[in-house]
């Protein structure tokens, strides 16, 4: 009888990461979990993809696509998609309510005459709007 999978170990110290606000460990575990998941047991697919999506609200930025891509994936190979809709779905919608945020600031800041200044990321903050 196997106790925890290579698998589950990878989405377990991904998790961790994710939860020490870990960069680096973060990006070393998706790596592992990109490249693990092909060998990953069926058994250990659902609830790889329930507990990806348990964290997936406190993953960064760049990161959260590519941890909803292999969410998506275990749904693809059998993962129960009612499990993982929620989380996918509400980071989606904040997502685009952040850029459609940052967006109306970009047009709107010529025209209201507020001082604009690009950060580092390439998007905007104004000076007169919070």
């Amino acid at each position: 009888m196997r106790l925890v999978s290579e698998f589950l170990s990878c989405v377990t110290a991904f998790q961790n990461a994710v939860r020490r606000d870990d960069e680096a460990a973060v990006q070393r575990e998706l790596t592992r979990l990109r490249h693990g998941f092909r060998q990953a047991f069926i058994e250990d697919i659902d609830m790889a993809a329930g507990l990806l999506a348990d964290v997936l609200a406190e993953v960064p930025p760049g990161s959260d696509a590519i941890t909803a891509v292999l969410i998506g994936a275990c749904v693809e190979r059998g993962a129960d998609p009612r499990v993982c809709a929620q989380p996918i779905l509400e980071r989606v919608s904040n997502q685009v309510h952040e850029s459609s945020s940052v967006a109306v600031l970009d047009v709107m800041s010529p025209v209201a005459g507020l001082r604009y200044r690009r950060s580092a990321c390439g998007f905007g903050t104004s000076a007169g709007l919070r």
